[in-house]
């Protein structure tokens, strides 16, 4: 019974022990001096870990007679010989966090040890609260702690990686990478950013490399509330790092108490040892891939570099096929036939090593679908990678496409808005609702979608050009122009050629035929030394009026199995041509469903 009584009075956090009976401070095992203000501090933040012990209940605490003059002095002064016992840094806490004009918050999980309860409550005891309900998560960037900013790679590699794990689960919603890293460094409120994405919870936390170990600290919080639910730290060799990312996945899972079927558990265990250069080079490729802008070189030289240190690693293939993914949708930079036939390769190779990889699957599915018509090969595998990864912003979005090209406009627009729910700040992700209204011909939402994405991000080229695409359904061909003009502008150097070739067909049905002549030799000067799609020469050819040449190219872009002309049967530029027989024998050739 003494002994019970003596466990009581202990409280452990990490390697340190405290003894409220003793007033001692240990740290693995040996003792640590702190003086009684800074212990009582300690004490008051133990008493109500993971909630805020305000300025004024210290200042209460530490000075009853309210004889001291400068506490905001002192209390700083308390606070920083806690931290300093504890090894701790005000910047980077591991321990004690200070919450600006308010106070300061104990963040590392504790331990009492007894049959009673180890700390004396500050307050009088009141009702234990029910443990929040949360059902959606954004995983906020993992700082870097490395000092060095060149590996910032590294950490994002690390947040990629936990949401991407978290997104197996399919009772968890959760935002996507794209959303999230714009709060990198972000000074806003928590429940602000939770408020504008749209989530229950939010994860932040650090990531450090030394030499060949890597450690991660991550803290859960509730976001309306701001309350701090859980806080741990991992650490590994870098050859573990895959079964150490899928540790602090599960570790969350239980915390915000999510029901995981066996099989997501399974997917979330199921990790190996990984050569460290090739994860290294498969970060670095993931990093470059992601800020390509539709030329994702750099990205396919590391993931192939990846390969060839670790050929059993899975990952790399999934971001080849990827990169090859944004080389195909029908507009260049490779022809369709060698994307495809790349995209497959890799995603074959993916699934001999992974089986669960949602991404491969989807790979795969574009295949099937846009590269060979196989429509319920392109289906399944759609529906096998949101199976798998219910949160993955890219299975959603180009399984949106899919449905927009079959013709089932509001399946395509619930998908769509589905990725968006994952990615609400987005530009790209918004366009690919803006476009599923344009397929479905709601034009009126397609034009509101086009003003959000526009607030949004302005320099976003997508959003003038989807609208410009509003304005030539409508009639309004002098407007579509010129704000095609703009979306070429926003563009760059280089253009998009779908760009131009959109240019030129406001030009044409306008009955400016010169002007889109001039587009029309443009993209044949261009396809000297690049890929052009003969999908956009037939636009063209169809705002001129030139059935006959329209054709041509579309028996071109069915030769090469272009990925946009699956979109035929929907496409209104060329509704011009439907009423022609060859148009109807098109479709049948290409097997579409009913």
């Amino acid at each position: 019974m003494e002994q019970n009584a003596r466990a009581a009075e202990v409280v452990r956090f990490g390697i340190f022990e405290v003894d409220l009976q003793s007033g001692e401070l240990h740290k693995s095992g040996r003792k640590i001096r702190l003086q009684d203000q800074p212990f009582q501090v300690l004490v008051m933040l133990l008493q109500r870990s993971g909630g805020v012990v305000t300025h004024d209940e210290l200042r209460q605490k530490l000075w009853p007679g309210g004889t001291f003059v400068d506490f905001d002095h002192g209390i700083r002064a308390a606070i920083n010989k806690t931290r300093e016992a504890l090894g701790d840094d005000a910047d980077n806490p591991r321990f004690v966090e200070t919450l600006p004009r308010r106070g300061y918050r104990f963040i590392y999980p504790v331990e009492a040890h007894g049959s009673t309860p180890a700390v004396a409550p500050v307050s009088p005891p009141a009702a234990v609260a029910a443990p929040p309900r949360i059902q959606s998560i954004a995983v906020l960037p993992l700082e870097n702690l490395s000092g060095d900013k060149d590996q910032e790679y590294f950490a994002d590699g690390m947040t990629d990686a936990l949401i991407t794990n978290l997104g197996k689960i399919g009772a968890l919603r959760v935002v996507s990478r794209q959303s999230v890293m714009r709060y990198r460094g972000s000074k806003k409120p928590l429940p602000e950013i939770a408020r504008e994405l749209n989530v229950d919870a939010l994860v932040e936390g650090t990531v450090q490399r030394s030499g060949d170990r890597v450690r991660i600290t991550a803290n859960l919080l509730h976001a309306p509330t701001d309350r701090h639910l859980w806080a741990d730290s991992y650490e590994s060799e870098m050859q573990d790092v895959l079964v150490l990312q899928g540790e602090v996945a599960r570790a969350i899972a239980e915390q915000v108490r999510v029901a995981v079927t066996p099989q997501e558990q399974v997917r979330l265990a199921s990790a190996r040892p990984v050569n460290p250069e090739a994860y290294e080079a498969y970060l670095k490729g993931s990093y470059a891939l992601k800020r390509s802008a539709g030329r994702p070189v750099t990205g396919i030289e590391y993931f192939r570099q990846a390969i060839s240190k670790d050929p059993s690693y899975s990952q790399p293939y999934v971001g080849l096929g990827l990169a090859y993914v944004q080389m195909s949708f029908g507009h260049g930079p490779l022809p369709p036939r060698e994307a495809f036939a790349q995209i497959e390769e890799a995603a074959l190779d993916a699934l001999k090593l992974d089986a669960t990889l949602a991404e491969a699957y989807s790979c795969l599915a574009w295949v099937k679908a846009f590269g060979e018509w196989d429509w319920p090969g392109g289906e399944s595998g759609f529906r096998r990678a949101i199976e798998l990864s219910p949160s993955s912003v890219d299975a959603h979005r180009l399984y949106s496409w899919y449905l927009s090209a079959m013709g089932r406009h509001e399946e395509a627009i619930a998908e769509s808005q589905r990725a968006r729910e994952l990615d609400p700040v987005s530009p790209a992700v918004s366009y690919a609702l803006a476009a599923a209204y344009w397929w479905a011909r709601q034009y009126e939402r397609c034009a509101a979608e086009s003003e959000k994405i526009e607030q949004m991000d302005p320099t976003f080229p997508g959003a003038r050009h989807i609208r410009a695409a509003v304005y030539l359904e409508m009639g309004s061909y002098e407007e579509a122009a010129r704000r095609f003009q703009r979306a070429i502008a926003l563009s760059g150097e280089d253009p998009p050629t779908w760009h131009l070739a959109h240019l030129g067909c406001a030009y044409g049905r306008a009955g400016k035929r010169t002007e889109a002549r001039k587009m029309l030799d443009e993209l044949q000067s261009m396809s000297k030394h690049k890929y052009v799609s003969p999908y956009l020469f037939a636009i063209l050819q169809t705002s001129l009026s030139n059935k006959n040449q329209a054709f041509e190219w579309l028996e071109k872009s069915y030769a090469e199995r272009n990925p946009m002309l699956a979109f035929l049967r929907v496409d209104p530029l060329f509704d011009p041509l439907r009423s022609d027989p060859r148009f109807q024998d098109l479709l049948r050739r290409m097997n579409f469903p009913p």
